[in-house]
């Protein structure tokens, strides 16, 4: 099933959908409107304001709810709901409505009301455990039918999706596009391929910025403790402009990845490679780090900007290569800084997971750094390498979150299709905020 925001592009979709529900047992218990071509001419017509949502399935809507009200001056919708006569009973109409609510949630939509015949016992109690209350009950033709509110909940972890959490192929506008309609929203911008010319502000996405967006040319590599430092001031231009950038998209953090004790003198299958460095090197570069960041940090602040750094991952390969991998690598960067205050953390998953293999610490002990981790990012692997592979609610990445309650977490598993996605992203969204 995929879900879709409608517009005026879907009105033959929504006309086909009602044609085939207009029926005496559909009409009895959902009557907005006649379920006719013409109703659904009139409600996505582009100039109006309601919001409609619907299930898809082999290119044919298989359920369709509505948030109304807007276009007649009311300040809260009334939510409704239809699922095709043939598909009832499935399931299609719970997951839709989680959907709509969570749409209305991220819109920040301050109440939700909605009607129901007492007679129609499962939809009372299921709108009960989503939060409805009764208000009022009213005649209607002779049935009683429940007024019901929702109040938009509180948020403990907002949820993003990564520009990778599927395949790079279509131009960053198309996707942005898309992946609106398709209740993705809130989006992590990170390095993509096919990059247009646009303005991202006006996008209507919600965007954070995660390290290297959007790319340069050149493709430089960003090390803040490089020795060089020609390279050091490119990189920290860098990110200074993309903390500018995160400021005029309101975006209330910016990530950036930690760095090498030197730079990259090549690379193979699991990234870049390093020379072996010495002692006084590793030290050397640690606060050239610090220094950079204590920099960024005043940057960030001036700009009401979060500053993270992400965690290095670790494979045997670069072992005591690389900065900031383990929990006692943050705690002395954290102190020998005085950045405790000024800088949190982004914990990988997938990248924790491969480092506590290298080198050898458990995954908990990065619990104990809980109140500093402000982000994480969601995905897991085997242990022996970055495979980005996907993450669902049970799964543990998200267990670990729920440990931490970070202010954020993104999506940035590779995922098998947009529907996919999407109950992956619903799933976990409800089990970090439920």
């Amino acid at each position: 099933m995929l879900f879709r925001k409608l517009d005026a592009s879907r009105i033959d979709d929504l006309a086909e959908f009602f044609q085939r529900n207009r029926r005496p047992e559909i009409e009895s218990q959902f009557n907005p409107f006649p379920l006719e071509e013409q109703s659904a001419r009139d409600i996505l017509d582009t100039q109006r304001k309601d919001s409609l949502f619907a299930l898809y399935e082999n290119e044919k809507i298989q359920a369709f709810s509505m948030l109304r009200g807007a276009d007649e001056g009311y300040s809260k919708p009334s939510f409704g709901i239809l699922v095709d006569h043939a598909r009832q009973g499935e399931g299609l109409g719970r997951y839709l409505t989680d959907w709509t609510l969570l749409w209305a949630d991220q819109q920040k939509v301050e109440r939700i009301r909605l009607s129901v015949f007492d007679d129609n016992i499962a939809a009372l109690r299921l709108y009960e455990r989503l939060g409805f209350a009764s208000q009022e009950s009213v005649d209607h033709d002779g049935r009683t039918k429940r007024i019901m509110e929702r109040k938009c909940p509180v948020e403990r972890t907002a949820l993003y999706t990564s520009l990778l959490a599927l395949k790079p192929d279509e131009p960053l506008q198309h996707r942005l596009e898309d992946w609106r309609h398709s209740g993705l929203t809130q989006i992590e911008a990170t390095w993509y391929p096919l990059t247009d010319d646009i303005y991202l502000a006006s996008v209507g996405n919600q965007l954070i910025i995660h390290n290297y967006f959007p790319p340069e040319p050149d493709e430089p590599v960003l090390n803040l403790a490089s020795p060089d430092p020609i390279a050091r001031t490119r990189a920290r231009d860098f990110y200074a402009n993309r903390i500018e950038l995160s400021q005029q998209l309101a975006a209330p953090w910016y990530s950036l990845h930690a760095g090498f004790i030197n730079d990259p003198i090549g690379r193979d299958e699991h990234g870049f490679v390093f020379a072996e460095p010495t002692a006084q090197e590793a030290s050397s570069s640690l606060s050239r780090f610090t220094r950079e960041i204590e920099t960024l940090a005043i940057e960030a602040r001036q700009r009401n900007v979060s500053l993270l750094i992400e965690n290095n991952v670790c494979s045997p390969s670069n072992k005591d290569k690389l900065l900031l991998v383990t929990p006692a690598d943050f705690r002395e960067f954290l102190a020998g800084g005085n950045l405790s205050n000024r800088v949190g953390i982004l914990l990988d998953t997938g990248h924790m997971n491969v480092s506590a293999q290298t080198c050898g610490f458990a995954k908990e002990s990065f619990l104990e750094l809980a109140h500093n981790i402000e982000g994480m990012h969601l995905h897991q692997n085997d242990g022996s390498a970055d495979l980005h592979l996907p993450c669902y609610a049970n799964d543990w990445p998200i267990d670990f979150a729920l440990e931490i309650q970070p202010s954020y977490a993104s999506l940035e598993g590779r995922y098998t299709n947009l529907a996919d996605l999407q109950k992956a992203y619903l799933g976990i969204y409800r089990r970090l905020n439920e």
